[in-house]
């Protein structure tokens, strides 16, 4: 039995704490449609609400807030 794409469950992620990542830190970033990519913390700020970080795979920097629906993990 194939699955319909459209039929893609979403996870919500609720507001995250992101205290424990440091800049140059290796993490996976998880979407709440469940893809995953590699990236490091580039910078974040003091209250650790933002972080910025650089996908591994194409290089390009992003800005997450602690409350957008990602998951930041650590890991390479």
């Amino acid at each position: 039995m194939s699955k319909n794409p459209s039929s893609k469950s979403q996870t919500s992620f609720g507001p995250q704490n992101w205290s424990g990542l440091d800049a140059s830190d290796d993490v996976q970033v998880v979407s709440s449609d469940g893809h995953s990519y590699a990236a490091v913390i580039d910078a974040k700020t003091a209250d650790s609400s933002v972080v910025w970080i650089r996908r591994r795979d194409i290089g390009t920097r992003h800005m997450l807030e602690h409350h957008d629906g990602i998951l930041i993990v650590p890991g390479p």
